[in-house]
Parts: C-alpha cells; structure tokens; sequence
C-alpha cells in the first residue's frame, strides 16, 4: 500500500479539532481540580457508486464511538490524565444475513472491525506529567507530536496510526495510537536580544507493547468495505487451452497470507530514541530532531501462493489456489514475509510569520508559514515485483502556507482560511536497472488544499480538502459541512471521492468506494 494513502488518511484531523470543540465539567477532589469530558458519536456512511465487489451499496458503515477522559492535579505541577476509546460498527449486525454482505465476504471482518476490544483500543492515553521548574517530565501512554504539517506525517513517526475504517473515521481519539512513552523536556532561562526560547526533549520508547500502524490491507474478509481493490492480469488464464486455464482474465487480490517479525516486549531490539530542540527567534520558531527507532510499517516480499491442493498433487508443483468473487472474478492469496526496518533520520521544522505577504485588500491577516525537511537513512523499499528488498537514503519535505483572507461577495463577516501545501520526496540512490513498488518515479510530488470558512457566528463550517498524486494523476476530494446546534450537538455531512489513472496505485485502489457520511455528535461537560 503507497505513501500517500496510508498519510492522508489522517487528513481531516485539523478540521476536526476547529469543528468540535473539547468540552468537560470540573469537580473539585481533595480540593484540586478534577476535570472530566466525554462524548458520544455516531456515523453512517453510505457508498455512491452502486454495486461492485470491493464495496456495498447503501449503508456500509455505522459506527458508534464513545469517548472519555479525566484530567486531575493534586498538585500545581502535577496532572494525571486518563482516556479511553469504545467504538463499535453495527454494520456487521445491521446486515448480518443481507445476502450481499455475505457474498462478498464482508462478514469475515467482524472480528478485526465489528468491536475495538483490544488494550491498546480500550486505553488510549494514560500517563503522569511532572513539571517542576523549567524540566518538563511525562511517563505513560502518549502521544507525542512533531511535525507541523496537516495532510501527511514527515516529522510524525513516533507513534502509530489506526486508519483501518477509512477516511470518514477521522478523530484524534481514533487515529493517534498512543503508545508507552518517556519524555523530559528542558527550557533553560535565555536573556539573549536575537533568542525568545530554548527548549530540548528526548523521548524514549521502552517497547511497553509494539503496535504496528493499521493500514488498509486486501481483501474484503480482512479490510473490510475500505479493502484495497487491485486487480491483475491473471498469468494461469489461457484461453487458448481451456484445460490448462486457471480463473478468469483478470484477478482480485484477497486476503494477505502475512508473516511479520516484530520486536519483542521490553526488548532493546524495539527501543526508540527521538531528541528536539527548539528555537524562538525574532518570531520564527525552528525545531531540529533525530529519531532512531523503527518504521511502525512493516514492509514485506512475496513469497509465494495459497496452493490448490488437488491441482498441487495432481500435476506435481504448486499450483495457486483462487477464490470466486460475487461477481465471478477469481480472488489469489499470496503470501508474504516481512519485518519492521530500523528507521534513522534528522529534521528540521520552521514555523513562521510572513509580514510582507499581509495585504489590506486581503484582510489584512499575516500568512503562516509552516515547513518540514526530514532526510532518512538506509529506508527500506522492495521492487516492483516484491521479490526483494532496497535501501536508499529518503528526502521528505513538505511546504505550506495558513493564509486567512476576506471574500466579501461569498462571506462578508468571517474569514476564508486557505492552506495550500506542496510535498516533495526523493529517493537519494534510485535503481537504474529496476523499478521500486508503487514508487516508479525517484522524484515524487503531491499537493494539496484545504479550504473553509463560517457562518451564522461559526457555527456552520464548510469545508473543502483536496489531495493531487501529481506522479499518479490521481486525486481525493473531501466536502464537508459541520454545524454546530449547541454546545453539546455538532453535526456533520461529507462526502469523499478518490479517482485515478494508474491501475493498482493511489487512489485508483479505492475507485468504487465514494462515499457520503453524516456523523452525529453529543458532547458532555
């Protein structure tokens, strides 16, 4: 699965935080603070583009999420923080005997998606912060953010992401896996003209519990209505001698048959290192970080096939074991080993004004300028037909601009928030004489666009985010309109709508599956 659809499906997440507001009610514990919030939502979303095997047409998804935390001080410098995450999707009882869920084999994901009743799902954050004087001390489970960017992870990869149900399941509480952490930040008292602030962290990763990123996978009795859709030639199709042909001409790829070495609990094979420092500077404030760990993704080979066991004995050598879709095409299983590859890499991030871009005509309003670099070492890719694996040092950055500006003629009152970026990543030592997996290009390039704006005093948000593969062709488009009926009440409509050019890469993976969504959310505090 590429890059880009395992970044941008944490898209949305910025425009989550502007549309719902945290909300919570204090009590008072031994006299301190205690505060507690919480919130109930529920989604349903239902598929546009009709009848085809990979999606479900009508209703595919109703996702109930339940959401709570607590936040305590006994001291002035002490917090204790707890939340946890209950999210059920009542589609698999919904249509548990619909003939078309079966058929298609969407039932065999209960397990992975109907309840999340894992720990790591159940616990989301859990963790003590300490703050005496100018140190800064946080043990638990956390999450720890780097990067300034909003559609893509450059400087993000501490912690795993859960992207399992797609891209109308966007919330901080359900992407962000927080995961066993160790920080201690320091902020020394500077008295210098040209420096505002100084501060370093150091993170460190025990290995508590390794936790993988949730990617879309093949398959629809593994991923699910958002299994990625590749489709084949099939190389055992002969027309020309029927008893020697095997399937149909074209083949799904269904679910992966995966082998994954990982690290083990507490062992120094998974520790990680991350260390930051920051600069304020005449208003700019810049960040250098370097991270030694391992990449939360693994990446694999192919290995081989699911056998037929009759053809296997009868003609004497493997022969793949296909599947019938709904729509009669065959399905192949392979097989696959893979590991997770150490991952090393520097960076820097900038954050700054831009005074001489402020225009009256415009609002009058400074634009935000926000940039990541990260240069990776030795990261890992396979080839283009998943028989080996490649190093070569990675260029990742990324280039954008908040500019907040007046339409006067679509929105006298408020605000347009207009945030273009430009991504732009490099693999250092490209092969000559073979092609990387879904990477045929050494120079990659994406853009993207979000714009939003209000009404009715902000309570009415519309929204528009834009994803172009410019090396695929290939795009995603998310509308949304959130509004917000009282404190306790948003509401939410989308749509999302992915188109490519390029056969099994991108967003081509996920043609039949636009969709519209409304999401229903009651805050309580």
């Amino acid at each position: 699965m590429n890059r880009l659809i395992h970044s941008v499906l944490a898209a949305s997440l910025v425009l989550v935080f502007s549309a719902c507001p945290a909300m919570a009610k204090q009590f008072t514990v031994f006299g301190e603070p205690l505060v507690l919030g919480a919130y109930a939502a529920q989604t349903l979303q239902v598929g546009l583009t009709g009848d085809h095997y990979d999606t479900e047409r009508g209703v595919q998804q109703a996702l109930t999420s339940l959401f709570a935390e607590a936040d305590y001080r006994p001291r002035h410098d002490l917090t204790l923080y707890l939340s946890g995450l209950f999210a059920v999707d009542w589609i698999y009882e919904l249509k548990d005997e619909d003939f078309t869920w079966t058929q298609k084999d969407f039932w065999k994901s209960r397990d992975a998606l109907f309840v999340d009743d894992k720990d790591w799902q159940l616990l989301k954050e859990a963790h003590i912060t300490w703050t005496p004087g100018r140190f800064y001390f946080r043990i638990g489970k956390q999450v720890v953010s780097w990067g300034e960017m909003d559609f893509f992870r450059i400087m993000d990869q501490i912690n795993p992401l859960d992207q399992r149900r797609g891209f109308s399941d966007v919330e901080f509480e359900s992407t962000i896996i927080p995961i066993w952490l160790v920080r201690t930040e320091f902020w020394p008292q500077i008295n210098l003209s040209w420096m505002e602030q100084l501060g370093f962290q150091f993170v460190f990763n025990p290995n508590a519990e390794w936790i993988s990123d949730q990617n879309p996978t093949t398959g629809n009795e593994r991923g699910g209505i958002w299994s990625a859709a590749y489709l084949y030639d099939n190389p055992a199709y002969n027309p020309d001698i029927p008893l020697l042909s095997i399937g149909t001409p074209k083949m799904y790829v269904g679910e992966l048959w995966e082998t994954i070495e990982k690290p083990e609990r507490w062992n120094e094979d998974g520790f990680e290192y991350g260390v930051r420092m920051s600069v304020m500077t005449h208003g700019n404030m810049l960040t250098l970080n370097g991270f030694y760990g391992r990449e939360n993704s693994y990446v694999e080979v192919l290995k081989g096939f699911v056998v037929d066991p009759v053809l296997t004995e009868l003609l004497g050598e493997p022969v793949p074991g296909f599947g019938t879709a709904s729509d009669g095409t065959s399905i192949f299983y392979p097989v696959y080993e893979g590991y997770h590859p150490r991952q090393k890499y520097v960076g820097l991030t900038w954050t700054s004004d831009l005074p001489f871009l402020r225009s009256s005509l415009l609002g009058g309003v400074t634009p935000l300028l926000r940039m990541e670099v990260k240069y990776q070492f030795d990261k890992v890719f396979k080839d283009k037909d998943e028989i080996f694996f490649y190093k070569s040092d990675f260029l990742d950055t990324g280039i954008g601009i908040d500019w907040k500006t007046k339409i006067y003629a679509l929105n006298p009152r408020a605000y347009f928030t207009i945030m273009p970026q430009f991504f732009f990543n490099r693999i250092l030592d490209y092969p000559s004489d073979f092609e990387l997996w879904d990477l045929p290009d050494e120079n990659y390039y994406t853009a993207t666009l979000v714009v939003s704006t209000s009404y009715m005093n902000g309570k009415l948000i519309p929204q528009v985010a834009w994803a172009n593969d410019i090396n695929r062709r290939a795009n995603l488009i998310l509308p949304s309109l959130s509004y917000s009926y009282s404190r306790e009440w948003n509401f939410k409509l989308e749509a999302g709508i992915m188109m490519g050019k390029e056969e099994n890469t991108g967003f081509w993976l996920f043609r039949n599956k636009d969709y519209i969504a409304v999401k229903a959310k009651y805050s309580w505090g």
